[in-house]
């Protein structure tokens, strides 16, 4: 490392004289006979879509080495020389023995789990205990820049299930984008589920964007600074991607038709962290069925689609009776029943056309209504009214038990789909329509068009 992109000096030779020490102790063990452990682990290599290799491999143990000879690196002069410096060098003695971290997520953070790392990622599988600089300097910048940077950097990111784009990025927000996942991040998502066995192996080919939101939040120790608003304090930056990706998906299932969706939420730290690396939740079930595929025209017009639908307004500014039909919308991706997704559209329907109705005829009014919205002929009216009138009876038949999809006389899943898609264009509709009107209005400009 240059010393130009040093910011401690100092602290740089005390943690590689330490680093160099501790290897030639250890390695003495292996030359009087002693022997590293192994574990063997399963691993994978994605070379296509259709094609990827699992393998074994060994993992040295590194960790029970290290523990067996703890008592003689901890008498180490120049771990003690390094510890020494640490506890009295201002802004590192500052952060041994206090909570550190975003306020959503702090830990206490002491001289081992600083110097752990030091040792462990420096280590060479190839050349066991040979000083390897390229591999001390990368952990040591990391360590660094812990002590000297005032924000926490990380990145939310959420797999899509059964995405698809011929973009490498779609940008949504300024901090807010669908990307491509590379094979190694692709690999590194296999590994970690393996962990908690969220993605099946048969899955992984569908996982191939993820939506991406980078954070960068301040650093506390112990308190945080009075400067800093107890809202800023407060937010989770894990909660807060998860409400963005449930727009993004949201919006994407508003854009076509479609199925797609997340199951897991992962936070990746970008500043490098003593108290450990990223954390994920999961939510819903997986989705498999056909893929949800946007061309390279269709990303660049989802572009434009979010940003009119989300890009200047929060959830809380989108009026209360469009977050109750998107909900329904949304709910009924979660149906594995047809009948209950009729169930949640005509719910939706009735939120959208019904404002301040209570003559009865709900059925005939929501159907005259969105035939007014979306039809653009005459035939094209009487269709649309004809299948929403259709598919209102059947939902009253379905809530008092007599009907299910499929029964004789019934409706079929092709229909419940154009239902979906009726849905979807009246959606679409009232949010371009509700920027200068009313509901009300909305509701009385069809009711006149009727008419005319």
């Amino acid at each position: 490392m240059h010393p130009s992109d040093l910011r401690n000096d100092i602290f740089y030779d005390k943690c590689k004289n330490f680093v160099i020490g501790a290897f030639e102790l250890l390695k003495s063990y292996l030359e009087k006979g002693e022997s590293i452990p192994h574990d063997i682990v399963q691993d994978i290599s994605i070379k296509n879509d259709s094609q990827w290799v699992y393998r074994n491999r060994f993992v040295p143990l590194l960790w029970h080495f290290i523990y067996r000879h703890a008592k003689e690196l901890e008498q180490l002069q120049e771990l003690l020389n390094l510890k020494k410096y640490m506890a009295e060098e201002p802004l590192i003695s500052k952060h041994l023995n206090h909570l550190v971290g975003p306020t959503h997520e702090k830990s206490l953070v002491n001289a081992d789990r600083i110097l752990d790392p030091l040792l462990y990622q420096s280590f060479d599988e190839n050349k066991p205990f040979q000083f390897n600089a390229d591999l001390f300097d990368g952990i040591y910048t990391k360590v660094e820049d812990f002590f000297y940077s005032e924000k926490i950097k990380f990145i939310v990111s959420a797999p899509l299930q059964n995405f698809q784009c011929e973009l490498e990025k779609i940008n949504l927000a300024d901090d807010l984008k669908i990307v491509r996942m590379t094979t190694k991040e692709r690999e590194d998502l296999w590994r970690s589920s393996k962990y908690s066995g969220w993605l099946p192996d048969n899955l992984l080919p569908f996982f191939k964007h993820s939506i991406l939101q980078n954070f960068e939040k301040p650093k506390f120790l112990e308190k945080a600074p009075k400067e800093v608003s107890e809202n800023e304090a407060e937010k989770n930056p894990h909660e807060i991607a998860r409400a963005e990706f449930n727009k993004v998906v949201t919006a994407l299932r508003l854009f076509r038709l479609g199925i797609v969706g997340f199951s897991t939420v992962i936070t990746i730290p970008i500043t490098w962290l003593p108290i450990g690396g990223g954390s994920s939740s999961r939510r819903g079930e997986h989705l498999q069925c056909s893929k949800y595929i946007l061309t390279e025209i269709e990303a660049k017009e989802f572009e434009v689609f979010f940003k009119k639908l989300f890009g200047d307004k929060s959830v809380s500014n989108i009026p209360s009776f469009i977050n109750l039909v998107l909900d329904r919308f949304n709910y009924a991706y979660d149906r594995k029943r047809p009948e209950d997704k009729l169930i949640d559209y005509m719910i939706a329907f009735e939120t959208l056309y019904l404002e301040g109705d209570n003559l009865g005829e709900y059925g005939y009014r929501i159907a005259m209504r969105v035939a007014s919205l979306l039809g653009k002929t005459l035939d094209e009216r009487k269709q649309i009214f004809s299948e929403i009138k259709k598919a209102y009876h059947l939902r009253s038949k379905i809530v008092h038990g007599s009907k299910k999809i499929g029964d004789k006389n019934s409706i079929s899943v092709q229909e419940v789909s154009k239902i979906e898609q009726h849905l979807r264009r009246s959606i679409q509709e009232f949010v371009k329509l509700i920027s200068n009107k009313s509901h009300n209005e909305i509701i009385e400009s069809l009711e006149k068009a009727l008419f005319s």
